[in-house]
């Protein structure tokens, strides 16, 4: 029942199995390595992809394979960076968000210009933002990116205009 095929944004997943007939242990096979598990317990394990094996063990000491799955942890938050505009004066109307993205599950970004009360439409991880406003004075951007489990990273940048 757990853990799913699927890819999850924490290191502790849950293990839950049902069997058809009355089981003294359970044991896994995680990336190699046997252990006895409870059911209803947690499995503590390392970003990356995984495969795992359960064996159920009966009250007549026969083991048989009750079921496998493969599954993705991604506790790692997108790293981002912006490129331009930089923290410095502009004697120019700055209208581009550019940066760069790097994560091995991509997803989306977005910004804001007034602290995020409001938020820019979201645009596919790595898609630079163009027709951006910015004003005399100070001006403070932030950029959100997440990946497809939600990370969540954030970055800004705090520029000038004196035109």
């Amino acid at each position: 029942q757990s853990p799913t095929n699927t890819t999850y944004s924490t290191s502790t997943i849950w293990f839950n199995a049902t069997a058809s007939e009355t089981i003294s242990s359970w044991i896994v096979n995680y990336n190699g390595t046997n252990t006895t598990i409870s059911i209803n317990s947690s499995l503590s394990v390392e970003d990356g992809s995984h495969h795992l094996l359960l064996y159920a063990n009966d009250s007549y000491n026969n083991f048989g394979l009750n079921d496998s799955v493969y599954f993705t942890v991604d506790t790692t938050a997108p790293l981002i960076e912006i490129k331009y505009p930089l923290n410095t004066t502009y004697n120019v109307n700055v209208s581009q968000l550019n940066y760069t993205y790097s994560d091995a599950y991509p997803g989306y970004c977005w910004y804001s210009r007034d602290g995020g009360s409001t938020n820019s439409s979201i645009v596919a991880a790595g898609t630079n933002f163009t027709n951006v406003f910015s004003s005399e004075g100070s001006n403070t951007w932030i950029l959100y990116c997440n990946d497809t489990v939600g990370n969540l990273n954030i970055s800004n940048v705090t520029f000038f205009i004196s035109i």
